[in-house]
């Protein structure tokens, strides 16, 4: 804990005024000045494999910046190295909910889907990507994704 320049009085960590005297905290730092070291010890912990770190870190980076979307594929990554399918179908169902029209992460939850043996829901997501792709203007490379689509209800 830290102490108050002008007036000595202590300071609480997250508090911006000193509730004595009114001078600024000189150590107060917004959610915002801390994100992009939450992101980045994210990522460090996912390249390491360290999942539960990441998923930790990951739901951080959710909770700073909600619409963050890449932070919700990596989470549901984590999840699914810790074999947590149901945790990652449900976060990359949050995710949906932020892009409802994103045909990578239709897929996404379908690959899960699979993955978790529920066969059904698995080949209504697939089939959901391939229908959205061509409306998908977030996707590069197009072609090379409805070739893995297609593959994947196909081995259904």
């Amino acid at each position: 804990m830290t102490n108050c320049p002008n007036c000595d009085t202590p300071l609480d960590q997250g508090a911006r005024f000193c509730s004595f005297c009114g001078s600024n905290n000189q150590e107060y730092r917004t959610k915002a000045e801390d994100l992009p070291k939450i992101w980045q010890a994210a990522q460090k912990a996912y390249q390491r494999s360290d999942q539960a770190n990441g998923v930790t870190l990951f739901k951080q980076v959710i909770d700073f910046a909600p619409t963050t979307l890449e932070a919700y594929y990596y989470l549901a990554d984590c999840y699914t190295n810790l074999g947590q399918f149901d945790q990652a179908i449900a976060t990359m169902q949050q995710a949906q909910s932020l892009q409802p029209g994103s045909s990578t992460i239709a897929f996404n939850l379908g690959v899960l889907e699979k993955r978790s043996g529920r066969s059904f829901e698995a080949r209504q997501h697939v089939q959901e990507a391939l229908r959205l792709l061509d409306t998908d203007g977030l996707v590069n490379n197009r072609d090379d994704l409805r070739v893995q689509m297609q593959k994947t209800l196909d081995e259904m």
